[in-house]
Protein backbone atom coordinates (compact mmCIF):
# COMPACT_ATOMS: atom_id res chain seq x y z
CA UNK A 1 0.00 0.00 0.00
CA UNK A 2 2.81 2.40 0.83
CA UNK A 3 4.34 1.60 -2.17
CA UNK A 4 0.90 2.64 -4.18
CA UNK A 5 1.03 5.83 -2.38
CA UNK A 6 4.64 6.90 -3.32
CA UNK A 7 4.38 5.59 -6.75
CA UNK A 8 0.95 7.79 -6.99
CA UNK A 9 2.84 11.21 -6.31
CA UNK A 10 6.53 10.07 -7.39
CA UNK A 11 5.16 9.19 -11.21
CA UNK A 12 3.70 12.70 -12.37
CA UNK A 13 6.41 14.33 -10.06
CA UNK A 14 9.16 12.62 -12.92
CA UNK A 15 6.64 13.35 -15.48
CA UNK A 16 6.76 16.96 -14.88
CA UNK A 17 10.62 16.69 -14.27
CA UNK A 18 10.56 14.44 -17.60
CA UNK A 19 8.61 17.30 -19.85
CA UNK A 20 10.78 20.58 -17.92
CA UNK A 21 13.89 18.98 -18.99
CA UNK A 22 12.73 18.05 -22.98
CA UNK A 23 11.61 21.80 -23.22
CA UNK A 24 14.64 22.92 -22.31
CA UNK A 25 16.38 21.07 -24.53
CA UNK A 26 13.57 21.53 -27.90
CA UNK A 27 11.84 24.45 -26.54
CA UNK A 28 8.30 25.02 -24.97
CA UNK A 29 6.43 26.03 -27.97
CA UNK A 30 7.80 22.65 -29.71
CA UNK A 31 7.73 20.35 -26.55
CA UNK A 32 3.95 21.46 -26.17
CA UNK A 33 2.83 20.51 -29.83
CA UNK A 34 4.33 17.77 -29.27
CA UNK A 35 2.39 16.39 -26.06
CA UNK A 36 -0.68 17.61 -27.83
CA UNK A 37 0.27 15.62 -30.93
CA UNK A 38 0.82 12.48 -28.64
CA UNK A 39 -2.32 12.98 -26.97
CA UNK A 40 -4.36 13.65 -30.23
CA UNK A 41 -2.42 10.53 -31.61
CA UNK A 42 -3.74 8.18 -28.74
CA UNK A 43 -7.59 9.39 -28.69
CA UNK A 44 -7.24 8.73 -32.47
CA UNK A 45 -5.58 4.86 -31.90
CA UNK A 46 -7.89 4.59 -28.93
CA UNK A 47 -11.23 5.75 -31.39
CA UNK A 48 -10.46 3.24 -34.10
CA UNK A 49 -10.10 0.14 -31.61
CA UNK A 50 -12.97 1.08 -30.23
CA UNK A 51 -14.67 1.05 -33.36
CA UNK A 52 -13.40 -1.94 -34.83
CA UNK A 53 -14.65 -3.99 -31.95
CA UNK A 54 -17.89 -2.29 -32.21
CA UNK A 55 -17.89 -3.68 -36.12
CA UNK A 56 -17.29 -7.05 -34.96
CA UNK A 57 -19.57 -7.08 -32.30
CA UNK A 58 -22.50 -5.96 -35.09
CA UNK A 59 -21.04 -7.87 -37.10
CA UNK A 60 -21.56 -11.21 -34.60
CA UNK A 61 -25.09 -9.75 -33.89
CA UNK A 62 -25.88 -10.27 -37.51
CA UNK A 63 -24.62 -13.67 -37.91
CA UNK A 64 -26.57 -14.70 -34.89
CA UNK A 65 -23.75 -15.89 -32.53
CA UNK A 66 -23.01 -14.42 -29.24
CA UNK A 67 -19.74 -11.79 -29.56
CA UNK A 68 -18.62 -12.57 -26.25
CA UNK A 69 -15.25 -12.55 -26.70
CA UNK A 70 -15.34 -9.18 -28.26
CA UNK A 71 -17.02 -7.55 -25.70
CA UNK A 72 -14.36 -8.02 -23.70
CA UNK A 73 -11.21 -7.53 -26.59
CA UNK A 74 -8.15 -5.58 -25.56
CA UNK A 75 -8.55 -5.98 -21.80
CA UNK A 76 -10.62 -7.40 -19.13
CA UNK A 77 -13.35 -4.60 -18.98
CA UNK A 78 -15.89 -7.11 -18.35
CA UNK A 79 -14.12 -8.09 -15.02
CA UNK A 80 -14.27 -4.93 -13.86
CA UNK A 81 -17.59 -4.23 -14.61
CA UNK A 82 -18.71 -6.63 -12.54
CA UNK A 83 -19.09 -9.13 -15.20
CA UNK A 84 -16.95 -11.85 -13.82
CA UNK A 85 -17.88 -15.28 -15.22
CA UNK A 86 -18.91 -16.73 -18.85
CA UNK A 87 -22.77 -17.01 -18.44
CA UNK A 88 -22.92 -13.51 -17.33
CA UNK A 89 -20.99 -12.03 -20.32
CA UNK A 90 -23.57 -14.98 -22.50
CA UNK A 91 -26.61 -13.02 -20.66
CA UNK A 92 -25.22 -9.25 -21.46
CA UNK A 93 -24.90 -10.35 -25.34
CA UNK A 94 -28.19 -12.09 -25.91
CA UNK A 95 -30.11 -9.73 -24.03
CA UNK A 96 -27.94 -6.82 -26.39
CA UNK A 97 -28.54 -9.09 -29.37
CA UNK A 98 -32.25 -9.11 -29.05
CA UNK A 99 -32.68 -5.52 -28.06
CA UNK A 100 -30.64 -4.47 -31.31
CA UNK A 101 -32.69 -6.60 -33.54
CA UNK A 102 -36.07 -6.03 -32.05
CA UNK A 103 -36.03 -2.44 -31.41
CA UNK A 104 -37.91 -2.97 -28.24
CA UNK A 105 -37.53 -3.10 -24.71
CA UNK A 106 -34.90 -4.87 -23.12
CA UNK A 107 -35.96 -8.62 -22.41
CA UNK A 108 -35.88 -10.13 -18.89
CA UNK A 109 -32.33 -12.20 -18.47
CA UNK A 110 -32.30 -15.74 -18.58
CA UNK A 111 -31.26 -17.49 -15.63
CA UNK A 112 -30.87 -21.00 -16.78
CA UNK A 113 -28.80 -22.61 -19.68
CA UNK A 114 -32.32 -23.30 -21.20
CA UNK A 115 -33.86 -19.65 -20.70
CA UNK A 116 -30.46 -18.92 -22.50
CA UNK A 117 -30.58 -20.95 -25.26
CA UNK A 118 -34.65 -20.02 -25.62
CA UNK A 119 -33.68 -16.18 -25.96
CA UNK A 120 -31.07 -16.99 -28.05
CA UNK A 121 -33.03 -18.53 -30.47
CA UNK A 122 -35.58 -15.73 -30.07
CA UNK A 123 -32.84 -13.41 -31.24
CA UNK A 124 -31.98 -14.73 -33.61
CA UNK A 125 -35.34 -15.08 -35.58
Amino acid sequence: MILFIVLLFAIPIIEIAVMVQVAQWIGTGQMLALLISVSVIGVWIVKRQGIGVLRRIRAELEAGRIPGAHLVDGGDSAHHSGLRHRHDRARVAVAAGARARTRTPRPAVPTSGRDLRAAHAAASR
